[in-house]
């Protein structure tokens, strides 16, 4: 996340006590599925990924959430927080 930051020049403001908030998170921020951790080169659609709600900005407090990969890739910068949210929890 911060070295994704620094080579896209993108503002990082979350302080360690935000990122083990972060890291606490079980489920996904829009679908609600139960996170996994990623080991190794296999990735799941359910391993855990940090998202920023709004592309626009930063990686700061407010803009970031726990999600699924799933969640993560379908969003990327084509759709809004709540629309992702919207179509995970329908399709899901």
């Amino acid at each position: 996340m911060l070295y994704k930051a620094i080579g896209d020049k993108t503002e990082f403001n979350l302080s360690l006590q935000d990122i083990g908030e972060l890291s606490q998170q079980t489920n996904c921020y829009y679908c609600g599925e139960r996170l996994t951790i990623g080991t190794g080169h296999k990735h799941r659609l359910t391993d855990r990924t940090i998202d920023r709600k709004d592309n626009r900005r930063g990686y700061i407090k407010n803009n970031v959430a726990v999600a699924c990969r799933r969640c993560n890739l379908m969003k990327g910068s084509w759709f809004t927080a709540e629309q992702t949210m919207e179509i995970a929890r329908h399709y899901f």
